[in-house]
């Protein structure tokens, strides 16, 4: 589906600078009211040559940094990852000043080299505010990142079934209830699922051909926390194509406090869905970023 005009005049005055916005990321209920998805689950280390478009972003709040999410590059200038990831619980921008992305890495970079990642110059979202099921971001880097360095990844823009053939990767954590990113790149197969439970824990989900991709736990692979942002990929006759970009995630047992591997559901932004928007913003035709 192709966004309309109005999703477009949506997106392209958010694509401003955010330095105004009014709170830092509430690190203890980030999102409010959804459950993000912080790490891979049943995952096996990526390869360097495989993800090299993949992306990390950080976060300084007062004089603590850390690590915030996984992002994916898209052309040398612009990184696309969760909205919740650079805004607070009300869904406001965090401060653009606060923010720093490395790209290429597998391995997880020291947060002391803060001051040396890549700046953003603008960043923005497609009216996350007031649409939770738009969970995307734009972010806009200061520089331009050279192919020795990293390599950006095409969008897959066509249909999404449910026996196609994708994977997952993040820095987040291994382990359910853990708070400790992986110190390296973990990727795992998952299984795209349209079943009634996706309406049933997301009233936002309508089918995969709409903003948003649902996948069911079945084997107990997933991503969960620290993921969010992360790339959900699909391979074509050798070469990586962008799918999605982790969202969140749920236990079907409401009264489990276990929201990643077995018996779960997650979602997962569909870039398909944004691709016409992004093309449109960043005033290239939709076949220079798309499969």
């Amino acid at each position: 589906m192709i966004l309309t005009n109005l999703y477009i005049a949506i997106l392209l005055p958010l694509l401003t600078n955010a330095d105004n916005s009014p709170e830092a990321i509430d690190h203890n209920n980030e999102g409010g009211d959804i459950k993000l998805v912080t790490n891979i689950i049943k995952g096996e280390p990526a390869q360097q040559s495989d993800y090299k478009f993949i992306a990390q972003i950080f976060y300084r709040r007062d004089d603590r940094v850390s690590f915030k999410c996984t992002g994916v590059l898209i052309t040398p200038r612009l990184v696309v990852t969760a909205a919740h990831c650079i805004t607070d619980k009300n869904r406001d921008y965090v401060k653009i000043q606060d923010l720093r992305v490395s790209v290429g890495k597998v391995n997880l970079i020291n947060v002391e080299n803060f001051n040396q990642m890549i700046p953003l110059a603008l960043m923005g979202a497609f009216n996350y505010k007031n649409h939770r099921q738009n969970d995307l971001a734009l972010l806009n880097l200061a520089e331009y990142v050279y192919p020795d360095e990293a390599t950006p990844i095409k969008i897959y823009d066509r249909r999404i079934t449910d026996d196609l053939n994708v994977e997952v990767a993040g820095f987040g954590v291994t382990v359910s209830g853990s708070s400790i990113p992986s110190s390296i790149l973990m990727k795992t197969a998952i299984d795209i699922s349209s079943s009634a439970n996706c309406s049933t824990y997301n009233s936002n989900w309508n089918s995969n051909s709409g903003p948003q991709i649902c996948q069911e736990s079945y084997s107990g692979n997933d991503s969960c926390q620290g993921d969010s942002g992360g790339p959900l990929t699909t391979k074509i006759d050798g070469n990586m194509y962008l799918v999605g970009i982790t969202n969140y995630g749920t236990n079907k047992d409401v009264t489990s406090k276990i929201v990643c591997g077995e018996n779960t559901i997650a979602y997962y932004s569909r870039l398909g869905y944004f691709a016409s928007s992004i093309a449109d913003a960043l005033k290239v035709p939709i076949g220079e970023i798309t499969i």
